[in-house]
């Protein structure tokens, strides 16, 4: 009798066991970067100048000095002036920082940019390795400090957070632009 106890105990835990592992759905994880959620209250297309301020928590600072570059790049060719304030959180000390402040009063639309939901796994530091995070964007009126819009972007990306900063700068740049 034992042994018939046994056995459909077994029985039983085997079947759960089985149950977990088939019912779990592989999710395939596909770099890029995604449009999740935008309010907007105010129209931000029409003005002459932006200011981004890039909020630096931590070693994001390459992060940023990248992000800055592809943004300029995008705003190139039109006829924005646009500038870069970096608000730093952190005690580690980088010389590629810009150290140049620029008034808020002198940009038509400040725009806050800062990473939130920071998570990375897979630890193979060479090419495996998966990071996921929400850039958030706020964007303000000079004038009245209101807030005009929320925009966050949800990020895929391998190896290192800024392989996806040219899709992410393109985007920006649409929101923007178009």
């Amino acid at each position: 009798m034992n042994y018939r106890k046994f056995k459909e105990s077994i029985l039983i835990i085997s079947m759960i066991f089985m149950t977990n592992i088939y019912c779990q759905k592989e999710e395939k994880f596909k770099t890029g970067v995604r449009l999740i959620e935008k309010k907007s209250v105010g129209n931000i297309k029409e003005y002459e100048s932006i200011l981004f301020v890039l909020e630096i928590n931590g070693c994001e600072s390459d992060f940023y000095i990248d992000l800055k570059k592809k943004i300029e790049k995008r705003f190139k060719k039109t006829n924005k002036n646009i500038s870069f304030n970096f608000k730093i959180n952190t005690i580690i000390e980088t010389e590629q920082i810009p150290k140049d402040k620029h008034l808020y009063e002198d940009y038509d639309l400040i725009c806050e940019i800062k990473i939130e939901n920071f998570k990375s796994w897979d630890q193979d530091l060479v090419k495996k390795r998966k990071q996921n995070y929400d850039l958030v964007l706020i964007v303000k009126n000079n004038n009245s400090n209101s807030v005009l819009s929320s925009v966050k972007i949800n990020v895929n990306s391998y190896w290192t957070i800024t392989t996806q900063n040219k899709n992410s700068s393109k985007l920006i740049y649409k929101l923007f632009n178009y």
